[in-house]
C-alpha cells in the first residue's frame, strides 16, 4: 500500500510542479493583464488561414500614431545571429578582450521597460532611447567586467558599433519568454532597418502594447481593422491584425515566441489529467489491496465488536490507520520526487524544486492530497471491515468470511483498465507521430552536412572562408546562405509575378550556387543559382507554382518577379522542401541569388576521417575570424532540435503512463490475490476431481478478463477522440487506424494476463491436500 500510494503521489506531485511552472510563464510582469502582442492572420494562396507574430518594422510608429487606447507601445527585434562583443583590456592580445554571444541579444525601444518588469539595479534607462546605448544583465556584466558597477563603460559590437552601458538589469527569470541578456537601443539601427519598408516581415520583429485600463482589447482590435484597411488597401489575402494576450504567448501554438517553444493548452491539460489519473489509480489500488487483506483482520474486528466497539469507532480506527499510511506515503513521495527531479530538471532544462516552506501551492497540494486520498482510499475499506458481523466471523473459518466487496472491486479494476488502455493508446500515438516526423521526406538531404553560423561581416571575409574550406581534403561542397533549408528563423516578403496582378508572400532564403546541390534539392525545371553577388535570378518551389495556378514548371521559366523594387527572372523550379516545421504546411519558397545576407556556412564532408576535416575547417575559421569561437552543428541535429519539445513531452508522457500502468497492475494483482485466497478450497476440490492446471488458470483468469475488455471498449473511443484532437496541431500527421487500437488491445490483454498469471499459476499448481486437510 505504501509503495503504490507513494509512487502515485510522487508522479502527481512532479506533474503538478511541471504544470504550475509552465503556467507561470510571464506572470511575474506587473502589467501582465494589460500587455498584448500584435499578431496577424491571413489567407494563403490556397485559402488556408495562416498565422504570424512578425510585423513590418515601420508598423510600430504607425500604430503608435493611428490606434487610440494604447498607453505604451514597444517594438522588439531579436538579433538572431552571432554577436561579437569586445571590451578594452590592456593585458589582452591587441588590447581588447573578445566575447561571443550566440543568443540573448535584442534591439528594443526604451518603452519596453514601461511594459515589462525587468528591474534595472545599476544606472537607469535615461538616454537609452538614443543610438549607441546598451543595458546588460548582471550575468553579462560580470562576464565582461567582473562587476556590475559598469555604467558609462563601453563595449564594441562586431568590431564596428561602439555602445555605452547605461544600466545593469536583473538576470532573466527561467519562466520568461523574453530570454534576453543584452538590450541595445533600437534607434541604433532603426533608419537602415526600416528601409525594407512594409513588404518584409520577420518573425523576430514584434510589437507589444500596454493598453489603457479603461480600454477593452476588442476596441483595439476594431481600430486595427481600420488601420489595416488604410495601410493595405489592395490586400487580397484577407489579412487581419489583432491582439494576443501575454498570457497566451507560451501556449498558443499558432504563433512563436522568443524562446521558440510553445506548449499547447492540450499538453497542459494532458499533464494534469495524467497526474490526476495516476493518483486515482493509486487510490483504487489502495482500496483493492485494503479490502483484499480485510479478511485477515476479520477476527480482530469480531473481537473488538464483542468487546463493545461500535461501527463508528471501527470506522474512525481504520480511517485513522489510512491517514497515517497516506501521511507516510506522502513523506516517502517527497523524497522520491526530489530524486526524480534530479533527472527531470536537466532533461527539460528547467529548475523545479519542492519549496515546502515558501511555496503555498506545494503546501496546498500536499494538504489537499492528504485529505482527498485519505477520504477516497480509506472510506470504503473502513466500512467493509466495520460492518462485518462478529458471530459469523468467530464461528466460521477465516477463509470463509465474505467482505461483500468483490463486485465493487471488479468495478474499480474495470476503471483502472479504462485508464490503462487510454495511456497505452496515447503512448502509441505519440511514438508513432514522432517516428513519422523523423522519417518524413523533408525534400532535401543532410547526410554529413554541418552548419556553421558566421558573424555579420563583409562579403570578402565570408568568401575567403568559403574558398579556404573548399580546398580542404575531404570537403565535398561548401555553400553560403541565409539559413539551412529547414530553420526556426523565417523571413517572408511580398512579390509580384509578371502579368499577374496578385501579390504573393514567399519564404525567402538567400543562397549561392552550391546551395541546391549540397542539400540535393531536386531541380524540376530550369537551372539553379549562379556564383554572383547581385540579385540576378531566383528559383521557386512547386508550391509557388501551385498557388500561382501554374501546372507546368516550364511555363514560369523566364517570367519576371518584382521583389524589393527590382525585376528579376525566375530561372528554376525545385521540388517542395520543408522550410518550416511539420506543424505548418509547406509554403511558397523563393531562393534568391546572393550572399550579402549569408549567416550560415554549410559544409558537406566525406564519409571518412571527420575529425581531421573538422580540425582543418577550424584552422581555416581561425584565420578569418580569430576572435570568434569555432562552433558547428550537424544539420540533422539542427532539424531534430526543432522537435525537441515534442520529444520531451513524449518521453514524459510515456514515463508517467508506464507508472500509471504499473500501479494499475498492482491493483489487479491485489484483486487476484484476494480471489485466489477466497477460492483456495474450491480450487482444491476441482483439482481433487481431476481439473488440469489449464482449467484452473482459465477459471481464475476468466473472472478478470471481462472488466478488462469492458474497460478497453470505453477507453478506445475516448483515446481516439483526444489523440485525434492532439494530432490537429500538425499539418502532416499519422492517421488513427484500427492497427493502433488492435495493438493497444493486445498490449492490454498481455499486461492483464501477465499480472494475473503468477498468482493464478501458483493457485493452479498448489497441492489440494494443503487446502482440504483441515475440513
Amino acid at each position: 500500500n505504501v509503495f503504490g500510494l507513494s509512487l502515485g503521489i510522487t508522479c502527481s506531485l512532479v506533474l503538478f510542479l511541471l504544470a504550475t511552472f509552465l503556467l507561470s510563464y510571464d506572470r511575474y510582469h506587473e502589467n501582465f493583464d494589460r500587455i498584448y502582442r500584435i499578431v496577424h492572420s491571413e489567407n494563403d494562396q490556397q485559402g488556408n488561414r495562416v498565422y504570424n507574430n512578425g510585423v513590418p518594422s515601420p508598423m510600430a510608429d504607425a500604430v503608435r500614431e493611428e490606434v487610440p487606447g494604447i498607453e505604451k507601445l514597444a517594438f522588439v527585434s531579436n538579433k538572431y545571429s552571432n554577436t561579437l562583443v569586445s571590451i578594452e583590456d590592456k593585458e589582452a592580445s591587441g588590447g581588447r578582450q573578445y566575447f561571443e554571444e550566440r543568443e540573448g541579444v535584442a534591439y528594443i525601444e526604451e518603452t519596453f521597460f514601461d511594459l515589462f518588469t525587468r528591474p534595472i539595479i545599476k544606472g537607469n534607462r535615461a538616454g537609452f532611447g538614443q543610438p549607441g546605448k546598451v543595458i546588460l544583465s548582471e550575468k553579462l556584466a560580470d562576464k565582461y567586467f567582473g562587476s556590475t558597477d559598469i555604467v558609462g563603460k563601453e563595449i564594441v559590437l562586431n568590431k564596428e558599433q561602439v555602445l555605452e552601458v547605461t544600466g545593469v538589469m536583473e538576470d532573466v527569470p527561467r519562466n520568461s519568454d523574453f530570454p534576453f541578456e543584452m538590450f541595445i537601443s533600437y534607434s541604433t539601427i532603426k533608419k537602415g532597418y526600416e528601409e525594407h519598408g512594409w513588404g518584409s516581415v520577420s518573425s523576430d520583429d514584434q510589437i507589444y502594447l500596454l493598453i489603457n485600463e479603461s480600454v477593452k482589447p476588442e476596441t483595439i482590435n476594431e481600430s486595427l481593422v481600420a488601420f489595416k484597411e488604410k495601410q493595405f488597401p489592395n490586400d487580397d489575402q484577407d489579412r487581419s491584425y489583432f491582439l494576443q494576450p501575454l498570457k497566451d504567448l507560451h501556449f498558443d501554438t499558432r504563433f512563436s515566441n522568443y524562446r521558440y517553444a510553445t506548449v499547447s493548452d492540450g499538453n497542459i491539460i494532458t499533464m494534469v489529467l495524467v497526474g490526476f489519473f495516476i493518483l486515482v489509480t493509486a487510490c483504487i489500488n489502495f482500496i483493492n489491496l485494503s479490502t483484499a487483506v480485510a479478511v485477515k483482520r476479520s477476527k480482530e474486528v469480531g473481537v473488538r465488536k464483542v468487546l463493545g466497539s461500535t461501527r463508528k469507532e471501527l470506522v474512525k480506527q481504520f480511517m485513522g490507520e489510512t491517514f497515517f499510511i497516506v501521511l507516510l506515503s506522502i513523506i516517502v513521495s517527497l523524497g522520491l520526487a526530489e530524486l526524480l527531479l534530479i533527472y527531470i530538471n536537466p532533461f527539460l532544462d528547467i529548475d523545479l524544486s519542492i519549496n515546502w516552506f515558501t511555496d503555498g501551492k506545494i503546501e496546498l497540494f500536499i494538504l489537499s492530497t492528504l485529505i482527498m486520498v485519505t477520504f477516497i482510499a480509506g472510506l470504503y475499506p473502513s466500512f467493509v471491515m466495520a460492518r462485518m458481523k462478529p458471530a459469523v466471523i468467530i464461528k466460521n473459518q477465516l477463509s470463509n468470511v465474505k467482505t461483500s466487496g468483490i463486485s465493487l472491486r471488479k468495478v474499480l479494476v474495470g476503471l483502472q483498465f479504462v485508464i490503462t488502455p487510454f495511456f497505452i493508446i496515447g503512448t502509441l500515438v505519440l511514438v508513432a507521430q514522432m517516428k513519422f516526423i523523423k522519417e518524413s521526406d523533408l525534400g532535401f538531404k543532410m547526410d554529413a552536412v554541418i552548419a556553421i553560423d558566421i558573424p555579420e561581416s563583409k562579403d570578402l571575409q565570408k568568401k575567403t572562408l568559403k574558398n579556404s574550406i573548399e580546398r580542404i581534403t575531404g570537403v565535398q561542397q561548401v555553400s553560403l546562405a541565409s539559413r539551412t533549408p529547414l530553420s526556426g528563423s523565417i523571413s517572408v516578403t511580398d512579390i509580384k509575378l509578371e502579368n499577374d496582378p496578385r501579390e504573393y508572400y514567399c519564404d525567402i532564403k538567400w543562397a549561392d550556387e552550391n546551395y541546391i546541390p549540397i542539400y540535393d534539392i531536386e531541380l524540376k525545371a530550369g537551372e539553379g543559382l549562379k556564383a554572383v553577388d547581385t540579385l540576378t535570378r531566383v528559383v521557386v518551389n512547386e508550391e509557388f507554382l501551385k498557388v500561382a495556378g501554374i501546372s507546368d514548371p516550364g511555363e514560369v521559366l523566364g517570367r519576371m518577379v518584382q521583389i524589393w523594387g527590382s525585376d528579376v527572372p525566375i530561372t528554376g523550379v525545385v521540388k517542395n522542401f520543408y522550410s518550416r516545421n511539420l506543424r505548418m504546411k509547406i509554403e511558397p519558397v523563393m531562393l534568391v541569388n546572393g550572399t550579402g545576407n549569408a549567416r550560415t556556412l554549410s559544409v558537406k564532408l566525406s564519409g571518412q576521417n571527420f575529425n581531421a576535416q573538422l580540425d582543418d575547417i577550424k584552422e581555416a575559421w581561425q584565420q578569418v575570424y580569430p576572435e570568434y569561437t569555432f562552433e558547428y552543428e550537424f544539420v540533422d541535429e539542427v532539424v531534430a532540435a526543432m522537435y525537441e519539445s515534442e520529444e520531451e513531452m513524449a518521453v514524459i508522457f510515456t514515463f508517467f503512463s508506464s507508472v500509471a500502468i504499473f500501479i494499475g497492475c498492482l491493483g489487479l494483482f491485489g484483486l487476484v490475490s484476494y480471489t485466489t485466497n477466497q477460492k483456495v478450497k474450491e480450487i482444491g476440490i476441482r483439482k481433487a476431481l481431476g481439473a488440469s492446471v489449464q482449467n484452473i488458470l482459465g477459471l481464475v483468469s476468466r473472472e478478470f478478463m471481462a472488466p478488462v475488455l469492458v474497460g478497453f471498449v470505453i477507453a478506445a473511443p475516448l483515446g481516439w477522440y483526444l489523440m485525434n484532437e492532439w494530432l490537429q496541431n500538425y499539418q502532416y500527421k499519422i492517421s488513427l487506424g484500427l492497427d493502433v487500437f488492435a495493438i493497444a488491445l493486445a498490449v492490454t490483454i498481455v499486461i492483464a494476463m501477465v499480472t494475473t498469471g503468477y498468482k493464478s499459476l501458483q493457485a493452479a499448481r498448489s497441492n489440494p491436500v494443503d487446502s482440504l486437510r483441515d475440513d
